[in-house]
């Protein structure tokens, strides 16, 4: 079960990625630590601000948010 768990959230968090990434604001990654998932952020410009990593953190809990609303909508229509 947490092999399945662990796959789910790479698949989380690879879409949410994409999708933030097609908007052209934002460019991060993901990466596997200890055999779990994360969304990996690097800030190396020196005119980042923090109003900057507000709207990064707000787009990445919007996408999360609409990735998993589409996973339960449609385990739903199958039902």
């Amino acid at each position: 079960m947490g092999d399945r768990d662990e796959a789910r959230s790479a698949t989380l968090h690879t879409r949410v990625v994409e999708r933030i990434e097609k908007e052209g604001k934002f460019w991060f990654s993901t990466t596997v630590m200890k055999g779990q998932s994360w969304f990996r952020v690097n800030v190396v410009n020196f005119r980042t601000r923090l109003e900057h990593m507000d709207a990064l953190f707000a787009a990445l809990r919007r996408e999360c948010e609409s990735v998993v609303g589409e996973k339960d909508s449609s385990r739903g229509a199958r039902r």
